[in-house]
């Protein structure tokens, strides 16, 4: 984490001038595309966890010992996300040290991402903007799905059995009935409570912090409405689920910075997210 003076000397300017232009402080959560090699062969992306969480604490606490009245912040924020308890984290410390926060997602925020994204009060989206439903994911050796198949395999059996005598079940039901697993079905159901509390929790802090109902409902739907967690959430599915979200037009200087901003991380292979900050010039 470094502050963005380090950066190529132009986008540094531009970023400085929308700082001071806005008189808000401005935060980068990068993660690029070209994963980092381990091994001959072995590569492993970003995703949100330990490093990102110490990473946005330490780039806060330098923007705070710099301009400790700081209240509004952009974020420009390009995640495939990654464990919920850190990303829950982030966005919390996020909505604690900011009045105002606008987020912007030129490209993807994804699970763990969409969580962060929903600590703006805003989130600014464009033609290619993506955010994910927020099903807590089971990842295993050989498979990664959604918690939320776990139980709708065993409502859909309940439902069966409710009809149909055990004697008269076909053997693949039977079968299918004896697999089920009811520690797991509980720990998905507990799971999935916890990440619609998360997501509830974070837009209440912010962007309906006068309409707790609001975040309840629009937690609901991004946690359980979706019928797959690669669903894509662009801009027009991200108002019909109720978030508050603004056109890429109504930033449309910023948002052209910002996209060259992303455009520096894009390649740059790494196993972490990259972040950085800048503050208004106080010449």
């Amino acid at each position: 984490m470094v502050d963005v003076k380090e950066e190529g000397q132009q986008i540094s300017k531009e970023l400085t001038n929308i700082a001071t232009n806005a008189d808000v402080c401005i935060l980068g959560f990068i993660a690029s595309y070209r994963p980092a090699k381990i091994s001959p062969t072995k590569t492993v992306s970003p995703e949100v966890g330990l490093s990102e969480e110490f990473g946005i604490e330490q780039a806060i606490s330098d923007i705070k010992d710099k301009w400790p009245d700081v209240e509004k912040c952009f974020v420009l924020l390009n995640s495939p996300g990654g464990l919920v308890d850190s990303s829950y984290k982030i966005a919390y410390l996020l909505r604690k040290s900011f009045k105002d926060i606008t987020i912007f997602v030129p490209h993807v925020a994804l699970s763990g991402g969409t969580l962060i994204a929903l600590a703006g009060n805003r989130i600014v989206m464009g033609p290619m903007s993506q955010l994910s439903p927020l099903d807590v994911q089971l990842v295993t050796e050989e498979y990664q799905f959604s918690m939320k198949s776990i139980l709708t395999a065993f409502q859909r059996a309940v439902s069966y059995f409710t009809k149909v005598d055990v004697d008269d079940t076909p053997y693949p039901w039977q079968l299918f009935a004896e697999k089920l697993n009811p520690i797991l079905i509980e720990e998905c159901s507990s799971e999935l409570d916890t990440m619609w509390r998360y997501t509830k929790k974070i837009l209440s802090m912010g962007m309906f912090s006068t309409d707790t109902k609001k975040a309840e409902e629009i937690a609901k739907k991004l946690v359980y409405d979706f019928p797959t967690h690669n669903y894509v959430i662009n801009i027009d599915e991200a108002r019909d689920v109720g978030l508050v979200v603004n056109s890429y037009t109504d930033y449309s200087k910023i948002w052209g910075v910002l996209r060259e901003w992303l455009s520096i991380y894009a390649p740059m292979s790494t196993d972490k997210h990259f972040i950085r900050y800048v503050i208004p010039s106080k010449n």
